[in-house]
């Protein structure tokens, strides 16, 4: 379950995030009965979090705004100007639209399409 999350210090994180999940299982409940009942291991992350594991500014979690300027494929393309260097993921653009676990995926096929075109040359 995700929702978007302020950035927040960590007093306000610390005392809100088990509240915050709680919040979001019981709003899921209402299209799936009975989940908290069904919840072997629950994990939470915050934009805290995510700035830890990503250093992404803000704790984002999708990368680039999704506005047609920033989802140009010339942004941030895969290939770079260091020969054998190539980038995939959600700050990769692809013309594919916001970030998230699918665009990741996306970006990393298309970068691997790209190094096997370039290794056959």
């Amino acid at each position: 379950l995700v929702i978007p999350a302020k950035m927040a210090d960590g007093s306000y994180w610390q005392n809100n995030r088990q509240s915050v999940a709680d919040e979001l299982i019981n709003r899921a409940e209402k299209f799936i009965p009975d989940l908290s009942n069904h919840i072997v291991v629950r994990e939470t992350a915050t934009p805290l979090t995510l700035k830890r594991y990503t250093l992404n500014k803000n704790g984002s979690s999708y990368g680039w705004n999704a506005t047609p300027a920033q989802l140009d494929r010339n942004v941030m393309p895969p290939n770079t100007f260091i020969e054998g260097l190539y980038l995939t993921g959600h700050w990769v653009t692809s013309g594919a639209g916001p970030g998230g676990v699918s665009s990741v995926a996306f970006s990393g096929k298309k970068t691997a399409e790209l190094i096997i075109k370039n290794f056959i040359k």
